[in-house]
């Protein structure tokens, strides 16, 4: 659908797109017990059945990067103290410490987009800095 929305595809392979799209969903109403039970003899695209194949074992994966993804944009404009010692966040790997030290990001979104850091880091200086404000 973005490639649509783009220009990037052309009639002919949407509709293709949108006749796989549509067997794909006929089938998961039927495989749910959703489906009237019609045409449950007819054979099954194969591409169709490895799409579904396909969505089945990664749906768990898919959503756990969703939710991630979602919580990293609940992140992105939080505010990250000018005076933090990265050093002596405990776990910090030292790269990212250095990192973080050396270009000082204002907010955990910036923090996240430095070579260097990653999201186990983020996580880290998120949980830091919540205990810092709890105990101060």
């Amino acid at each position: 659908p973005m490639g649509r929305e783009l220009g990037l595809v052309d009639d002919a392979r949407w509709e293709v797109f949108e006749r796989r799209r549509d067997l794909a969903g006929q089938l998961c109403k039927r495989l749910r017990g959703d489906g009237s039970g019609q045409g449950s003899e007819q054979s099954v695209d194969p591409r169709v059945a490895a799409y579904l194949e396909g969505e089945a074992l990664y749906a768990g994966y898919i959503d756990r990067q969703r939710r991630e993804a979602a919580r990293f944009a609940e992140q992105e404009h939080e505010p990250l103290p000018p005076d933090v010692d990265y050093a002596a966040i405990p776990g910090l790997r030292a790269e990212a410490a250095q990192t973080l030290t050396k270009f000082r990001p204002t907010t955990l979104g910036q923090a996240g987009r430095l070579a260097g850091v990653n999201p186990a880091d983020l996580m880290l200086v998120s949980v830091y800095l919540r205990k810092r404000i709890v105990s101060a």
